[in-house]
């Protein structure tokens, strides 16, 4: 049994989560795990967008980059165990888990095993209302990915790991992929990822929106330490945020 405060915070690509989960993570003495399915293999920091995250300092960080891409993706209820374990280790350690993602591999499981377990004590849904700011988020994201090496790392992929569940699903990889193939202008493969991009988004959100223990919360870029104080709040009190 997990005898302390878990808090999860959820949504879709491009809501903000990562920001907000570490800086919640050094508020409060807490630690992160990640429940984002792309996140656990290695070699594509920047294809995934896990580059932003380990730029992310003073904050201890589990299930990140432990898997080649070539091995087979680890089921939903294994995953949810891994979670649950190490939610506990971090407890073991007077700390606080701070569960972050929006997989719709592993969120649902995730929720579904906490219906049951109640092992989470928060769940907080973070939302971008405004679809015009996603995707000119998403244009942001793909142009620093393309200064960040994305081009050399979808190269290295469709050398050695062509195959791989990654290489076939990931958002940013396939339109670049087909780019490096020659089948596609650059232009047009950053327009594709930006609409996978936002056509994933909105899964993500009618998805989660099934599950009503999840307290959503309207969330800027600009308004990390705003969002962050909600949360402590919401944890130090009886009372739901509206």
């Amino acid at each position: 049994m997990i005898k302390s405060t878990v808090i999860a915070i959820l949504g879709p690509n491009g809501a903000g989560k990562t920001s907000v989960a570490f800086e919640l993570a050094r508020r409060i003495n807490g630690e992160v795990i990640n429940l984002d399915k792309v996140y656990i293999y290695k070699h594509f920091p920047t294809s995934t967008g896990l580059a932003d995250t380990l730029k992310e300092r003073g904050v201890a960080r589990h299930l990140y980059e432990f898997l080649e891409p070539n091995q087979n993706i680890i089921t939903p209820d294994k995953y949810v165990e891994m979670v649950k374990e190490q939610c506990a280790e971090i407890v073991s350690r007077g700390k606080t888990p701070i569960i972050e993602g929006g997989s719709t591999t592993y969120g649902p499981a995730f929720l579904n095993v906490n219906a049951k377990d109640k092992f989470c004590r928060y769940i907080i849904g973070l939302r971008i209302d405004n679809t015009l700011d996603r995707k000119e988020k998403f244009r942001k994201r793909i142009e620093g990915a393309l200064k960040g090496g994305l081009l050399g790392e979808v190269k290295n992929g469709l050398e050695n790991y062509s195959n791989s569940l990654i290489m076939q699903d990931a958002h940013f990889i396939v339109p670049m992929a087909q780019y490096l193939r020659g089948e596609i202008e650059l232009e047009e493969a950053k327009k594709k990822v930006v609409v996978r991009c936002l056509k994933y988004a909105e899964e993500q959100l009618k998805i989660f929106s099934k599950y009503p223990e999840i307290v959503w919360l309207k969330h800027q870029p600009g308004e990390k330490i705003q969002t962050v104080k909600r949360i402590i709040s919401m944890t130090e009190s009886k009372n739901q945020p509206e």
